[in-house]
């Protein structure tokens, strides 16, 4: 927590001024406040309180984005707030405990003003409270006197089916865009007034986009910007389908989807064509038919289940559903294919390599600081986002090298080595399908410890020093 600086003071004073709710305030009033603001920087997982406590404090989010949580009767996500947008104020204004639990999903910087100091605002400026109650009214019906920027982060910290839900039920219009490691823009959804208008996700367009969006085990960039979208024409498919039931449908593929992952073989496995003319009327009925003809196609040329996926038009779910009848119809026989062979990684060894090494010296090397509890903490939690990114990166770019499965398995044993040594590491986990850290459960505790930084350096480092067994073992 801290205390503005002299210089820091003027750029917060004129942040607050035109990008908040305190926009009302004149710019004298804001800078009697100043005193009394401090500013808190926090990590992946943090919690800035939780429902029930008391309504101590104020705050402004500077930069980043804070998840608003319901916990009972189970936890849901009811909205993200970004930067400029403020949260607490209707505790304090009511003399009532926190209503719902702050938690940052990736990393955020947040001014905290004393609920003292607005008391006595609304004491000294009785016209403040009214003020205050429009202008959190107008914001929460999408009608604010200020444009927050949109919602921003990577999917290794935040769960895209909550951020769908979250902007779907906030009414907002806009353009959800997902980018790959390139920086190119390999995805979007369209929303406007609680409805999605357009889906694309790589070859995908529709409900199968979507699905295969919400069940993506990728750790891609994501931006939700508003913006009047009037012009943009709706996907009838998805459009008169109500969102809900969408999501529903998602959710129930993204539950079934890793048995069917194993049954098949996924992703390197091919297969063995017991049947030479198979009977399609034998399989369950809603089962496309031209889907069954066109998997039927690429698997007598040899195709391996990922690549047969990557040439059709259909969500992963459809496709692997439609193989796994096939096997259980007796057309078909599993034959596990490894694809990396230890000759097609020693030619393909000449790649640069993603450098850890100044990224991980910069973190360890990070001053920190002491909380009034006493914890002691980065003081930079974009320390530990960005190192995060990094072994994503590696791991995501080395998978490319020795087949992602191997790369992912690999990371696994990494990740655990490393949390016998650092037990802060607990809450992460790996991806199901994909060689990138998961960390959309992590605790408060993963950020708040000092050991954090030295934990991921360790991982990066345990990961790069067991990738040479992929070679060894022929993979």
């Amino acid at each position: 927590m801290n205390t503005l600086s002299s210089d820091k003071k003027l750029e917060i004073m004129s942040f607050l001024k035109n990008h908040s709710i305190f926009q009302v305030l004149d710019r004298e009033i804001i800078e009697g406040l100043a005193p009394q603001i401090t500013e808190v920087e926090y990590g992946p997982g943090s919690i800035v309180f939780q429902e029930g406590d008391p309504a101590d404090a104020i705050y402004i989010i500077r930069r980043g984005a804070v998840a608003v949580i319901q916990s009972k009767p189970q936890p849901k996500v009811l909205a993200y707030l970004t930067a400029g947008e403020c949260f607490g104020e209707m505790a304090i204004i009511h003399d009532a405990p926190r209503n719902a639990t702050i938690r940052v999903p990736e990393e955020a910087s947040i001014l905290r003003l004393p609920s003292a100091a607005l008391k006595d605002l609304t004491r000294l400026y009785p016209a403040i409270t009214n003020e205050l109650a429009d202008i959190i009214n107008r914001r929460t019906t999408g009608d604010s006197p200020f444009k927050p920027p949109g919602l921003q982060g990577n999917l290794a910290f935040f769960d895209l089916p909550t951020v769908i839900q979250a902007v779907l039920g906030s009414r907002r219009s806009g353009v959800l865009v997902l980018y790959g490691r390139s920086g190119k823009a390999v995805g979007q959804l369209v929303m406007k007034d609680a409805v999605i208008g357009q889906a694309i996700y790589d070859q995908l367009k529709g409900e199968f986009a979507l699905y295969e969006l919400m069940n993506s085990d990728e750790p891609l960039d994501f931006t939700f910007d508003q913006k009047d979208i009037s012009g943009v024409q709706p996907d009838p498919d998805l459009f008169r389908r109500p969102p809900y039931m969408l999501m529903i449908e998602g959710a129930r593929r993204a539950d079934e989807l890793p048995k069917l992952m194993k049954n098949v073989g996924w992703p390197d496995a091919t297969y063995e064509q017991i049947k030479r003319v198979p009977d399609f009327k034998i399989l369950a009925a809603e089962l496309p038919r031209e889907l069954c003809r066109q998997i039927w196609l690429l698997i007598e040329v040899g195709s391996a289940i990922e690549v047969i996926w990557r040439q059709l038009a259909y969500d992963k779910y459809a496709v692997l559903t439609v193989v796994n009848e096939m096997i259980n119809a007796g057309f078909l026989r599993v034959e596990v294919n490894l694809r990396c062979s230890s000759e097609f990684v020693k030619r393909t060894m000449q790649f640069r390599k993603p450098s850890l090494d100044q990224l991980s010296l910069e973190a360890a090397m990070a001053p920190e600081r002491e909380t009034p509890a006493g914890v002691m903490v980065s003081e930079s939690p974009y320390e530990v986002v960005k190192l995060v990114n990094a072994v994503n990166s590696v791991s995501t770019n080395l998978g490319i090298i020795f087949g992602k499965t191997e790369m992912r398995i690999l990371l696994q044993e990494s990740l655990a080595k490393t949390t016998k040594l650092f037990p802060e590491l607990g809450s992460l986990r790996v991806y199901m399908d994909s060689p990138a850290l998961d960390l959309r459960g992590a605790t408060s505790d993963f950020s708040s410890s000092a050991r954090t930084i030295p934990a991921l350096v360790q991982l990066a480092n345990t990961l790069l020093e067991l990738t040479p067994k992929l070679l060894k073992s022929g993979r």
